[in-house]
């Protein structure tokens, strides 16, 4: 327990004597807890009163809580593994600004692109909008880097979280069922303005993710289920895998709700002594509702098939083959967009290793991207056609690591991709290192 009293200068300037300002009161404890069930957590509580004279000068009384609690459990020895993490923290945040800043190569992950955004007149016109930035396709492309950038105006905000991970092995309580493990991951995160902060504490639904001035600033909600066949034999297996996660962030451009969800089923085995297949269905859901941009809002359901077809006729080198296709439609697209797509996609990669001095991989992809309607889609387009565009396109590229001397080790970087409406674009970096 720690009681604090301040004493401050009235005056702005301070040439006045102190005077009574605030009391502060702060409680703090600690536990620890050992066994089959481990947990430890710590909780903080302080509040903080200011004196009549500092009040009318806009000083205000604030109270703020601090709490984190973290445990395992492992239960019918080992056969059920869990862990737990749950924080919560009252604080005064500020609202977010999306921004991105031109750094070059080596950190930028976005390009711009003039004039693929929103609709406009005059477009492109030189200047640089944040619906005009899109994620990189080729490594190296991107020169812009995103980062958000805190506004002056700092709002009261409760802040939770809860991660939750869950690991089971029947195997180990009934040998029968040792073909089969599953695993289950759970993640919430909530920072809302929401006054009641016993039922923020507390995940109450009513609060979490809700719109308007008193609601949620950054929410997220995620969970993960796995399920793995024949865990034991590395070689050859199937999983199944559900993903659900919906999110929602308050920029100061305004509110973005987003949706994903994802379903896979994958059988994988060796069909000879050199060559081992893999096998997927997929379905999907990505969903963001754009207050600010039409051209970030959009509804993407998805199927296909991925394939997979790796040959490693000796240590030194391996070969593998990718294909997929996938069918998209967009739900929410509006006139001048378009409304899906057909997109078949055939990866190939090619490894080489020698003495351990030289790596090289060389990787070329075709695609082929049809799409039902017309017109531009700004950042709906790049997801659903997965940045390739529409049309026939092509990438191709190099990643080799050289070792020149004992100390002296060289690196190409070589990536280019043809897109079928576009030029071509090319990015190349080389690199020497040296070890003193």
């Amino acid at each position: 327990v720690e009681l604090r009293r301040e004493s401050e200068p009235l005056a702005p300037d301070g040439d006045e004597a102190f005077a009574d300002a605030a009391r502060a009161v702060t409680v703090e404890a600690t536990g620890r807890l050992r066994g089959d069930v481990s947990a430890e957590g710590r909780l903080a509580y302080r509040r903080k009163t200011y004196e009549e004279p500092f009040r009318l000068l806009g000083r205000q009384d604030a109270e703020s809580v601090a709490l984190r609690l973290s445990s395992r459990a492992q239960l019918a020895d080992g056969a059920l593994d869990g862990r737990l993490v749950y924080d919560a923290l009252t604080e005064r945040a500020p609202l977010l600004q999306e921004t991105y800043v031109l750094v070059g190569q080596d950190l930028g992950e976005y390009v711009w692109r003039d004039g693929e955004g929103e609709p406009r007149a005059g477009e492109p016109d030189g200047v640089a909008q944040l619906d005009e930035f899109f994620p990189e396709t080729t490594p190296l492309e991107g020169t812009y880097l995103r980062t958000f950038v805190p506004g002056t105006d700092l709002v009261p905000t409760v802040g939770v979280g809860l991660g939750l991970r869950l690991a089971a092995r029947p195997g180990d309580v009934w040998a029968p069922l040792d073909v089969v493990e599953l695993r289950t991951t759970v993640d919430v995160r909530e920072k809302t303005r929401e006054r009641d902060v016993l039922r923020v504490l507390l995940f109450d639904p009513a609060v979490l993710q809700q719109p308007g001035e008193l609601g949620t600033v950054d929410g997220r909600f995620r969970i993960e289920q796995e399920v793995v066949f024949f865990p034991n034999t590395p070689a050859r297996g199937a999983r199944l895998l559900a993903d659900h996660l919906r999110s929602s962030s308050r920029l100061a451009a305004g509110r973005e709700d987003r949706l994903v969800q994802s379903a896979r089923a994958e059988a994988f085995a060796p069909l000879a002594a050199t060559v081992d297949a893999r096998l997927a269905v997929v379905a999907g859901r990505r969903r963001t509702v754009s207050e600010a941009f039409a051209s970030r809002t959009y509804d993407l359901r998805s199927v296909g098939l991925e394939g997979s077809l790796r040959w490693a006729p000796s240590e030194r080198v391996a070969v593998t083959f990718a294909p997929t296709v996938a069918d998209r439609a967009d739900a929410l697209a509006g006139p001048g967009r378009p409304t899906g797509a057909l997109v078949a996609r055939l990866p190939a990669e090619v490894r080489w290793t020698r003495s351990g001095r030289f790596s090289a991989a060389a990787r070329a992809e075709v695609s082929s991207v049809s799409l039902r309607g017309e017109g531009a889609g700004g950042l709906a387009l790049f997801e659903l056609t997965d940045g390739r565009g529409p049309g026939l396109s092509a990438l191709w590229g190099i990643d080799a690591q050289v070792g020149l001397t004992d100390r002296l080790r060289g690196s190409l970087v070589y990536d280019a991709r043809a897109p079928a409406d576009a030029r071509l674009v090319q990015t190349v970096r080389v690199q020497l290192s040296a070890a003193l």
